[in-house]
């Protein structure tokens, strides 16, 4: 039988889950940048905008601290009505409470807000319990950590199916994942005898009456806090910033262009700095990666936040991962097979996103990987990235390369693809499930070159299960063209997951049955 792309598939829909929601699901922020040239000045309503919400009221998910004179401080719950919209900050005025007191509070209280932190008002983002994107695994990770208790509940867009929605909930120390599911009439369900106009009604229902074995909706799961895009509003588009704002705290690192800092920027918000040494010989590679991650933004890539260029040293400052890097990470803690898996995927994840822009990075390993809180994995260190404009381009053997991670192709004939960090990612898996032993344990560099060269394969590591070895077989293939996408890796590394690890109990008998004759995911 084909396996079918969501697990929780109720038989009764299962011919027509593929199909666009109605307009009746809440709709998600639609988001209309302005130009930054027309920003109204702080204090004062923009130009040609009236008294009504014509750009909508929102509502606050999250606390905010004004970092800058331009921006508004806010706390979670408060309202905000919108007046100007740009990519990534939306100015906005507080609305006025039903206090005497606050009688001036709209007229003194606007600023810019990061859009991060805003839900429209009665929209699904603004629901306590809505995550949006968030893979099962990630799901069951929030749901089972240890101030979750029986009840806790999240809802989360589908992974497979498009404009759908997915209800995780703490069953006794199981996650249940049930999709919530449309008909024709555009009324959602869990249950084909009960039926609802908005999802919002779904989950008020089902924290009054019984979703599964006596089991109410009681808590919502804590939304993540987000990771903002810029320091603030005033540098967005002034990347280049003073030294004098950053104080350094200590160094956490070093690589082959200079230390690695944690460091504050104007006494508000906690960075990692990467300071170029004075004796390295070319400052233009260093800019050169700055530029790189200036232009590539994912949630697995290290968040690049300003550059510091008029003096050297140069710094690059960018988010400061509480971890450091995945090599230490996976010496100093005991962690599962789970768990590892998924830092492999989000790796993954990282790397496709770079893989999909006609990037290589060209020195994957896990000690180029960073670890933020919850396991977060993101791709750092891009000194070697390079935009492929062919399939194939060469490589100086100036560069210095780091051979046990590298393509034979690569070192032997002085050409790269995609698919040489395809190789690389196989040596990282190595790396994870093995703790962070080193590659090719006891072999020199030339040693390791000339047996990979006459067909050689590291073995499978003691404890490894066999399908995750069996991917890094496929990433070490001697010919390119022969080893899988980063989006296959991904894949592949998230159903791993699901079908061996993620614990689900389903609410529905029919579905059950369903479950036991396929192998399915949401």
């Amino acid at each position: 039988m084909a396996r079918q792309t969501e697990s929780d598939v109720s038989l009764s829909n299962i011919n027509r889950i593929k199909k666009e929601p109605p307009s009746v699901l809440r709709k998600p922020i639609e988001e209309q940048p302005c130009s930054r040239t027309a920003s109204p000045n702080i204090g004062q309503r923009p130009k040609g905008l009236c008294s009504q919400h014509l750009l909508g009221c929102c509502v606050v998910q999250f606390d905010y601290v004004a970092r800058t004179g331009k921006e508004l401080s806010v706390k979670k719950g408060e309202r905000l009505e919108i007046l100007h919209k740009e990519i990534d900050w939306w100015f906005a005025q507080k609305l006025c409470r039903s206090s005497k007191s606050d009688k001036n509070q709209k007229e003194n209280e606007q600023g810019f807000v990061p859009v991060q932190i805003l839900a429209r008002e009665e929209s699904l983002e603004a629901e306590p319990w809505y995550c949006g994107e968030m893979t099962r695994f990630e799901a069951e990770n929030q749901l089972l950590s240890p101030n979750r208790n029986h009840g806790s509940f999240l809802v989360r867009k589908s992974e497979r199916i498009q404009n759908s929605y997915v209800l995780s909930a703490n069953v006794e120390r199981t996650v249940i994942h049930s999709l919530i599911s449309h008909n024709e009439a555009g009324r959602f369900y869990l249950h084909s005898g009960s039926e609802f106009d908005s999802v919002h009604e779904l989950v008020e229902f089902y924290k009054n009456n019984m979703l599964f074995r006596g089991v109410k909706l009681m808590k919502p799961s804590t939304k993540k806090e987000p990771v903002f895009r810029h320091l603030s509003y005033n540098t967005v588009d002034e990347w280049e910033r003073p030294k004098a704002e950053f104080t350094l705290v200590r160094c956490i690192g070093s690589g082959s262009y200079g230390d690695v800092w944690k460091a504050i920027w104007n006494d508000s918000v906690h960075v990692a700095i990467k300071m170029l040494r004075a004796d390295a010989t070319d400052p233009n590679k260093f800019l050169k990666e700055a530029q790189i991650m200036k232009n590539l933004q994912h949630p697995n890539l290290i968040r690049l936040y300003a550059v510091c260029t008029r003096k050297q040293p140069f710094f690059i400052v960018t988010e400061l991962m509480r971890h450091g890097d995945l090599l230490k990470y996976l010496k100093r803690y005991h962690l599962q097979i789970p768990q590892m898996i998924d830092m492999a995927a989000q790796a993954a994840a990282g790397m496709s996103h770079l893989e999909s822009n006609n990037y290589i990075h060209l020195d994957l390993a896990a000690r180029n990987i960073l670890v933020g809180d919850n396991n977060v994995c993101k791709i750092a260190d891009f000194g070697l990235a390079r935009l492929i404009k062919e399939d194939n381009i060469a490589i100086r053997f100036t560069d210095k390369l780091p051979i046990k991670w590298t393509a034979p192709e690569v070192v032997m004939n002085s050409d790269f693809s995609v698919k040489s960090d395809v190789w690389s990612f196989g040596i990282v898996l190595y790396e994870i499930i093995t703790k962070g032993k080193m590659p090719y344990l006891g072999m020199t560099n030339r040693d390791a070159l000339f047996k990979v060269a006459n067909g050689y394969r590291m073995p499978c590591p003691a404890g490894c299960p066999e399908p995750i070895y069996n991917l890094m077989r496929e990433c070490w293939n001697e010919n390119p063209d022969d080893r899988p996408s980063f989006k296959t890796l991904k894949l592949q590394l998230e159903d791993f997951l699901t079908i061996n690890f993620s614990t689900y109990t389903l609410p529905f008998s029919e579905v059950n049955k369903t479950l036991n004759e396929t192998t399915t995911k949401t």
